[in-house]
């Protein structure tokens, strides 16, 4: 705890501020206020919420923390609101918040094996640890051990755009759909085929591929290797002759 302020108001008690540092670090906080009442935790209570480049797995928990990494600010979101909500039949409590990138820290996407193969794809290896330079917004949701992160948006304008959802559950399941765009000029000048073939939707300047995402948090698994190697074998591409997929990612003109 970095410091706390409570007034006492007949039952209710007021928290004017109650700032927290994450566990390992204190370059950002959360801090909650608003008022509750003790005796009276059998009616849902609640506190408001704000983050201050608060570390992501402070909130999200190591894995999912680090698979959407960075540090984050809350956000107002028009007719919704940042809370911690409570109760006696539920006091561990279920936090929900907006969130964006704070200016100090890059927001990154990590351990997904479609970031290697769409490396591979591009021949970039930037795509293997992505760092999104314009930013990432989302909503998060906590309750009994399951973590919620919604309209999730990563972006660098120049290299990649991500947007979808990803939920992790108690025993660590993960699943989700990510939806992944590349520029048109990365699809259209890009020497390798295959980008064309897979990216197929025109959206806001990207081409789009959806990926199903499944597994556990410390092992994502991906559909994207799949998808590529669908549109080989669409190609009429001989069985047996090479592996579908190295074939389609090997760029042209080399």
């Amino acid at each position: 705890m970095d410091r706390a302020l409570m007034e006492i108001h007949q039952d209710e008690v007021e928290i004017v501020s109650m700032r927290l540092f994450h566990e390992l670090d204190n370059t950002g906080n959360i801090e909650f206020s608003g008022r509750f009442n003790p005796a009276g935790s059998a009616a849902g209570q609640s506190l408001q919420v704000k983050m201050n480049s608060f570390n992501m797995n402070g909130i999200a928990g190591t894995s999912l923390g680090y698979l959407v990494s960075g540090r984050m600010d809350s956000r107002e979101i028009p007719g919704k609101t940042n809370t911690l909500s409570f109760s006696s039949s539920k006091p561990a409590g279920q936090l929900h918040v907006a969130f964006t990138s704070s200016s100090n820290s890059l927001p990154r996407l990590n351990n997904f094996s479609f970031l290697r193969k769409l490396s591979q794809l591009t021949d970039n290896p930037w795509f293997v640890d992505p760092l999104f330079h314009d930013g990432s917004t989302g909503i998060l949701s906590r309750e009994n051990g399951v973590v919620h992160i919604s309209e999730l948006i990563l972006l660098s304008k120049t290299q990649l755009k991500i947007t979808g959802d990803l939920s992790l559950d108690k025993n660590e399941v993960l699943t989700g759909t990510l939806n992944v765009g590349l520029p048109e000029a990365t699809v259209t000048g890009g020497r390798n085929p295959a980008l064309a073939k897979v990216f197929t939707d025109r959206e806001d300047g990207f081409r789009w591929v959806t990926v199903k995402i499944s597994g556990t948090g410390g092992r994502p698994v991906d559909n994207f290797t799949d998808l590529v190697q669908a549109v080989a074998g669409s190609d009429g591409e001989p069985a047996g002759t090479k592996d579908l997929f190295d074939t389609l990612t090997a760029p042209q003109g080399r």
